[in-house]
């Protein structure tokens, strides 16, 4: 099944959610960064410091404003997804998770 133009093993995406890592654990997948909290994850895979979590979400997308499902979903390639379930497709398709 395809997401986003993402190609996914999981026949239902909500299924990931239900069986992958948490929000913060995805974010540690995508910066290679084990131990650090979702801020300090979401700040290393943006190549920023400081910045609050959305801040650097939005950076790492190249948006302003954007709430945290639709960054995540931006950063991703999906659409309608909770946050969690757009990172895990996206570390899935990255090859961080499997």
């Amino acid at each position: 099944m395809t997401f986003g133009g993402i190609r996914s093993s999981f026949a239902d995406p909500f299924e990931i959610v239900k069986s992958g890592p948490d929000f913060q654990g995805c974010l540690q997948l995508l910066a290679g960064t084990p131990g650090l909290d979702a801020q300090g994850a979401a700040n290393v895979w943006a190549g920023t410091s400081g910045q609050d979590l959305l801040s650097a979400l939005n950076i790492k997308a190249g948006t302003k404003n954007q709430g945290l499902d639709k960054v995540c979903n931006t950063l991703a390639g999906t659409s309608g997804m909770a946050a969690q379930g757009a990172l895990q497709i996206l570390a899935k398709a990255e090859g961080k998770w499997s």
